[in-house]
C-alpha cells in the first residue's frame, strides 16, 4: 500500500511544482513589464471586442434583410392575383401574343 500512496504523491506533486513555478513566472513578469503586458492585454481586447460588434453589427443586418424579404411563393400569389384582378388569365393571354404574331405575319406578305 506504501508504494501505491507514494505513487500517488509523485503524480500529484509534479502538476503541482509545475504550477508553482508557473505562478513565480506569472509574479516575475508583472514585476518587470507589468504595465507593458497590461497595455498589450488591453490592446488585444479592444481589437478584439471590435471585431465582435463589427460582427454583430452585419449579423442585424442580415437578419433585418432575411425579416424584411418576403417568401418567394408569396411574391409569386401576389403576381398572379393582380393578373386575375385585371380579369386576365393564362390563356386569354396566350391567345393575345398568337394574334399579335399572326397579325405581323400577315403584314409581312
Amino acid at each position: 500500500m506504501s508504494q501505491v500512496m507514494y505513487a500517488e504523491a509523485e503524480a500529484v506533486a509534479r502538476p503541482a511544482f509545475r504550477e508553482l513555478l508557473r505562478e513565480a513566472a506569472k509574479d516575475r513578469l508583472r514585476e518587470r513589464f507589468g504595465e507593458e503586458i497590461t497595455a498589450l492585454a488591453q490592446l488585444a481586447v479592444d481589437e478584439l471586442l471590435k471585431d465582435v460588434q463589427a460582427s454583430f453589427e452585419i449579423e442585424a443586418q442580415i437578419q433585418g434583410y432575411t425579416e424584411e424579404r418576403r417568401p418567394p411563393r408569396e411574391r409569386l400569389r401576389e403576381v398572379f392575383a393582380a393578373r386575375r384582378a385585371r380579369g386576365e388569365s393564362r390563356p386569354a393571354q396566350a391567345e393575345k401574343r398568337e394574334r399579335r404574331t399572326s397579325g405581323r405575319a400577315k403584314r409581312k406578305r
